[in-house]
């Protein structure tokens, strides 16, 4: 018998082997996406003459498939093996990344190449995240299962602070093409790790008579419930406003600092570090009443950070910015998604993360706006617009609902 709910540890959960496997696939995994999308656009960005507006279009493209493919992978998710969808994906995206990194080596890389390869990705990120999100409630109790998905959460962020990073030293070394490579055999282990986890699956209280009909009742279920559907409309709006810069920050760092893929990395890493910090910090909550006025709290900042950040031309106090971005859209998804979660009913976990996936896959609709905008007004002013929105918008929706205020 472990220590009581109200005495947890920040890393409580880890008491669980099968979750310790699952962390270590986890960060495999998202070490390989974070290296992939800086290769990936450092690359972008040398076939189209430095175009933040194509680097945003290839983001849509990876994204996209997340939106239309989602509630498919989701109810996939409530009905299969999730270890299983994981694993195929893992290896799926291996096998993919090694064919980028042929075209690349041997120069037949083209733009087209590229984009349809992030349009593969992101279709596999759909089968991978709403079966990742679920499996947790699978592998901890309950009563651990806030503290289970801000430690997940952390794999992801550990990784922001150091893929980006090691895929900048590695582009400097072995270029882009030598760097795939090394994303392709992460994404491997990640697959063979997951591979070897054992768990009983959730059982599904009923059987339904159709797919179809288990796409259909998970939205009817997700957006009836006015708790969840708050959680969405906020989702959307970090999504819309918080996140163009992650698309467009190469662009920024050549067109400001005029820096290298090793600088690019730093910059980079300096966010994962800010978002490893924020999530850890979530871990050590635990139960705290008072999750609504969390989310305001850390939605203001990565506005007026985001906002304040795009203006600097200084490359350390860029860094420091950027370590609170990290740390404050850290925070705030992470609590958004822990929230989402908890809140959904077992048998519709699959489905409500495969929906919160789905908002993740419309970041492009506004990355796409403000690659544009950034083309004609320059990114810094692009990128501080852009804060400003996801400030003011955020303020306006804590305002008007007293509901979203009290949330615990």
């Amino acid at each position: 018998m472990h220590q009581s709910d109200n005495n947890q540890s920040i890393f409580t959960s880890f008491v669980h082997k099968n979750f310790r496997w699952f962390w270590l696939a986890s960060f495999a995994s998202w070490l390989a996406l974070n290296m992939q999308i800086t290769a990936r656009s450092w690359l972008i960005l040398r076939l189209t003459d430095d175009s933040p507006f194509l680097l945003s279009i290839m983001t849509l493209a990876f994204a996209l498939p997340m939106t239309f493919f989602s509630p498919i992978t989701g109810a996939l998710a409530d009905r299969v093996s999730r270890k299983k969808l994981i694993t195929i994906s893992q290896f799926s995206n291996a096998v993919v990344i090694i064919i980028l990194a042929l075209l690349d080596y041997f120069d037949l890389v083209q733009y087209w190449h590229v984009v349809l390869i992030a349009f593969c990705n992101g279709s596999l990120m759909s089968l991978n995240m709403p079966s990742r999100q679920a499996m947790i409630s699978d592998l901890v109790p309950e009563n651990k299962l806030m503290n289970a998905i801000s430690l997940s959460n952390t794999s992801n962020n550990l990784s922001r602070a150091f893929g980006p990073a090691i895929a900048g030293i590695l582009i400097i070394l072995i270029d882009t093409s030598g760097t795939f490579i090394a994303v392709s055999f992460t994404f491997l282990m990640s697959a063979l790790i997951i591979s070897i986890i054992t768990y009983e699956k959730t059982k599904r209280n009923e059987k339904s008579k159709s797919f179809l009909n288990d796409i259909k009742a998970g939205m009817q279920y997700a957006f009836s419930n006015i708790e969840l559907r708050m959680l969405f409309i906020l989702m959307f709006i970090a999504v819309m406003f918080g996140f163009p810069y992650f698309v467009l920050i190469p662009a920024w760092a050549k067109e400001i600092l005029g820096i290298n893929a090793d600088g690019l990395g730093y910059l980079l890493m300096s966010i994962g570090i800010g978002a490893t910090v924020g999530t850890f910090g979530l871990a050590a909550l635990g139960k705290s009443s008072k999750k609504g006025q969390i989310l305001i709290f850390f939605g203001l900042l990565w506005g007026l950070s985001l906002a304040t950040f795009a203006q600097t031309n200084e490359y350390l106090i860029a860094l420091i910015f950027l370590f609170f971005i990290g740390l404050s859209s850290a925070a705030f998804m992470s609590l958004t998604m822990t929230l989402i979660q908890m809140k959904s009913a077992t048998e519709f976990r699959g489905r409500t993360m495969s929906l919160a996936m789905m908002a993740f896959g419309l970041m492009p609709l506004s990355a796409v706006p403000f690659g544009i905008l950034a083309e004609q007004i320059g990114t810094a002013n692009s990128l501080t617009i852009s804060g400003t929105l996801l400030f003011v918008l955020t303020l306006l929706y804590f305002s008007i609902n007293k509901k979203i205020r009290r949330l615990n």
